[in-house]
Parts: structure tokens; sequence; C-alpha cells
């Protein structure tokens, strides 16, 4: 997979907990690129956090703030973007970012989730942005939405297991994949 003149950005997707942030950061060091959290941008514009966002405004709105973001920074070049592990399953987040980009999606197991979500709860206490852990059997949720984003996910030009590997592993996994 190379990446071509307007097509240069990529973009890290999968599940809570698989990674994204922390091998973005890792990446963009390896490339020497600029490192977007697609989150913080949303939370940024609107003053408030993702958990705040869902409980004020809803999931819905929520969406339409995140495809207007990743609209946005998709025109930007050269970038490395973390996205939320939700927004790949709209079509038109999916046309975004393949027309922009590579769009690499991090992947482990629901158990090796939890255990991540949980440690960082832990770490940065209830500020930690992880709406699906105010939910009632956690675990169970964790592999719902895995089952229900899998095809989507599926659909990604590249896909990574991030189970036991440090962020520095699984960032040169992926430049390699890449062809860099």
């Amino acid at each position: 997979l190379c990446l071509r003149h307007m097509k240069n950005n990529i973009y890290l997707t999968g599940f809570s907990g698989t990674g994204k942030t922390t091998t973005g950061q890792e990446l963009c060091k390896i490339l020497n690129r600029k490192f977007v959290d697609l989150d913080s941008v949303i939370e940024l514009r609107c003053g408030k956090k993702i958990p705040d966002i869902f409980t004020e405004d809803g999931e819905s709105y929520f969406r339409i703030l995140e495809t207007e973001c990743l609209t946005e920074i998709s025109h930007v070049t050269t970038q490395v973007i973390s996205t939320g592990g939700g927004l790949p399953v709209l079509q038109e987040n999916r046309t975004i970012m393949f027309s922009t980009g590579i769009v690499v999606c991090l992947q482990t197991t629901p158990a090796i989730i939890f255990e991540r979500l949980k440690a960082q709860v832990r770490k940065e206490g209830e500020d930690s942005q992880r709406p699906m852990l105010g939910s009632e059997k956690q675990f169970r949720k964790i592999e719902e939405l895995i089952e229900i984003r899998s095809n989507v996910y599926a659909e990604c030009d590249m896909v990574i297991d991030t189970g036991n590997k440090t962020q520095q592993m699984v960032a040169l996994e992926i430049v390699k994949g890449l062809g860099l």
C-alpha cells in the first residue's frame, strides 16, 4: 500500500482501547508527521468532553460533529489521524477516509480491550473518555459493539492486531505495511 499524492493521510480506526492514540503518536515520530486526535478536535470545538457531549446532546449530535470535523481535517495532507471507534460505521465517513488516505484498523481481543480501558479509567479517573464503560455488563457491551462493527473494520486497507505489542511495534508494522 503506497501513499498516493492526494491520498496520503493515515487514518487509525478501531475499537476504543486498541491503541489508536498512542500508536498514532508513535507513528508520527517515525514518519515526522502531524498527529490529529479527532476526539480532541471535537472537544475543542464544543468546549466539553466526549462523555458530556453524549450525555447532554446525544450520540446522534456527536456523530454529526464527528463527520463535520473529519471533513475539515481530511483536507490537510500528510497527517496521522486517530478516529473514534464508531466513526467508520457511517458510510460517509468511510468515503472521506478512503478518498483522502489509507485506513488502518487496530484490533485486539475484547478481554484485552476491557483490561486496557479499565486501566485507563484507573489512571485518568472519571474524566477518561470511555462512554461505553458507563454501562452495565461492560464486557458484553464491548463484545457486541465489536461484532456490530466487524464488517466495517474489515473493509480497512490494513488490519493490525495490537494485542501484547508495544505502540512502537504496532507503528513499525504499519510503516512496513505501507511500504515506507
